[in-house]
């Protein structure tokens, strides 16, 4: 079964903090992280120079918040195309 998540609940008080049951066990900056691609539609350029890191880990990052989703919440997740 595939569920959908509300991504418009994804403002900065979520990214603070959640009670969520499928982010809460994540850091603040993987929620920002999150925020940053599928709110915001930041590229790869700008969430790298935000989160002060390469555009490389920052895309490592984003595929392990991903293969967590998949794997310990059992739901599927779309991809991110940031430019």
């Amino acid at each position: 079964m595939r569920q959908q998540l509300d991504i418009s609940l994804m403002d900065d008080r979520w990214v603070a903090g959640t009670t969520d049951r499928f982010f809460r066990n994540m850091s603040a900056r993987d929620r920002l992280l999150l925020q940053m691609i599928y709110l915001s539609e930041f590229n790869w350029v700008q969430i790298a120079s935000l989160l002060d890191c390469s555009i490389q880990t920052a895309r490592q990052q984003h595929h392990d918040i991903l293969s967590y989703l998949r794997g310990h919440i059992g739901i599927e997740v779309e991809e991110a195309v940031a430019g």
